[in-house]
């Protein structure tokens, strides 16, 4: 019995050490288990670093792909990705034709114009005033310092025309210059069209549609592409509604920008859409407010349409070809010539009208603010949209209205009138001994005159005339801007 008690403990303690080895083999399994975990869990944060890394890379490689194509000219949308081009047929009675005009026209003048003379068609032909046939200039020689156009670049002085200023083509905008007044009184269309010519161009000391602040929009270098060979389209994003019958001066607003590839007649290259964005948008800031929402490319797309096909119904209808601009010329009758042939293609083809391509993913489309510095002068949206119509109906081969080539405002006539414009400048700036000093024809050594930054301004010597004398300018009229006292 002893014996078999003394088995029983000898078998419980290796029972017991068993029990305590399978104890320990265990634990030591948990250690290689939970070394494997941390194990794992190193290798998952170095995977996670590897995806954290790589999207950084992939946020690095984005932002250089975006700046390459900003530097490109290839990160915004252009007009044939933005939108698709169909014919429509214009009505064929000049009524109809009219009517579509009639439509975007203003009835009532703007508080802005209220100085523009618009009572020429109750007169006589007869008793019209001679229009005004000098070209008022785009820029001065005065550098305007820490100042910026709608682009963020580097202005200076250069202003864009909406209607142009050239005594060639400004008057073919007579029409489009009622619309954007009010209606001519009732008269026959022969003294309608004169008085229409003296809408745009103006007469001596009047105030003049071409040279009011609203007609202008601050755009460097802009000749080229938004005048010569327009690629530059700049749409306000309103209703047609807003900007016809409530749109009064000072009211801000966005406009849609976009560009055109051309490849019209007469180009041995064709003008890619990259190439302007290139030129006009080297220090612009790409932010997200800079851009247009699908609402505003709506908006801006129904608004362009009317005032493609209101400006086709008006050649169509043979307004703007039937206003005689005064002594003909070889530059004259290539205007009216093409005038002429575009108003042949619209009524026989149709007017290309811009609608958005469906179901297809765009790039982002540019979007401006009016003004762009708080002090900017704010162009009418209805002269900005009609020079987009303009601009827009070119690049398809269908120029509507002209806007010249040559630069007249470099003319003889032209210097002297910007040499005029910066002594009155000068003159506003002497103390008044002086001022009457100088009126005299004594010439005075003066301070250089300083722009608000202190940076000095350039001002030409003074002007002699062929006598030899000294050319005196009185002082601006009170109350006048400086752009609209500019050639008179």
């Amino acid at each position: 019995m002893p014996d078999l008690l003394e088995q029983i403990r000898a078998l419980t303690s290796q029972l017991d050490e068993v029990t305590l080895g399978k104890l320990e083999l265990k634990a030591k399994l948990d250690e290689v288990t939970l070394g494997k975990l941390e194990l794992k869990a190193k290798l998952d944060e170095v995977t996670l670093g590897k995806l954290e890394l790589k999207a950084k890379l992939d946020e690095v490689t984005l932002g250089k792909l975006e700046l390459k194509a900003k530097l490109d000219g290839t990160y915004l949308e252009d007009c044939d990705g933005l939108w698709l081009f169909t014919r429509e047929h214009l009505p064929k009675e000049k009524d109809e034709q009219l009517n579509l005009f009639y439509k975007i026209s203003r009835t009532t003048l703007r508080r802005c114009y209220n100085e523009i003379d618009t009572q020429f068609a109750t007169f006589t032909a007869q008793n019209l005033p001679n229009p005004t046939t000098k070209s008022l200039g785009t820029s001065t020689s005065v550098q305007v310092n820490g100042r910026v156009d709608i682009f963020n670049n580097k202005w200076s002085n250069q202003r864009a025309h909406l209607i142009p200023d050239s005594p060639t083509c400004a008057p073919y905008w007579g029409h489009s210059a009622e619309g954007a007044l009010q209606p001519l009184p009732n008269n026959s269309e022969l003294n309608k069209n004169k008085a229409r010519t003296l809408l745009v161009m103006g007469y001596e000391k009047s105030r003049k549609l071409r040279k009011v602040p609203q007609n202008f929009i601050k755009f460097a270098d802009h000749r080229e592409v938004y005048d010569v060979d327009p690629s530059v389209i700049i749409i306000p994003i309103m209703d047609l509604y807003e900007l016809r019958d409530s749109w009064e001066a000072g009211t801000s607003f966005d406009a849609l920008v976009i560009a055109s590839k051309i490849t019209k007649t007469g180009r041995t290259e064709p003008c890619l859409a990259a190439e302007t964005y290139q030129k006009i948008l080297s220090h612009f800031e790409y932010k997200d407010e800079n851009f247009c929402t699908p609402e505003d490319i709506d908006a801006a797309t129904l608004l362009i349409r009317h005032f493609l096909l209101g400006h086709a119904g008006s050649l169509a209808a043979g307004i703007p070809t039937d206003i005689d601009p005064g002594a003909s010329s070889s530059e004259r009758n290539d205007v009216l010539s093409a005038l002429e042939v575009v108003k042949g293609e619209i009524i026989n083809n149709g007017v290309a009208l811009p609608g958005i391509h469906k179901e297809k993913t765009f790039r982002k489309v540019l979007k401006v603010h009016f003004p762009y510095e708080s002090d900017d002068p704010i162009p009418d949206p209805w002269l900005l949209a009609a020079k987009a119509a303009v601009n827009l109906s070119s690049t398809r081969g269908q120029k509507l209205l002209p806007a010249c080539k040559k630069a007249e405002e470099d003319d003889y006539e032209i210097m002297q009138e910007l040499h005029e414009y910066q002594m009155r400048r000068r003159l506003d700036n002497l103390p008044a001994e002086l001022n009457i000093i100088y009126a005299m024809g004594e010439v005075l050594d003066t301070p250089p005159q300083t722009s608000r930054s202190g940076a000095f301004a350039v001002t030409p010597p003074p002007q002699v005339n062929r006598s030899g004398a000294v050319v005196v300018t009185p002082p601006k009229q009170e109350g006048w801007d400086d752009w609209e006292t500019l050639g008179d």
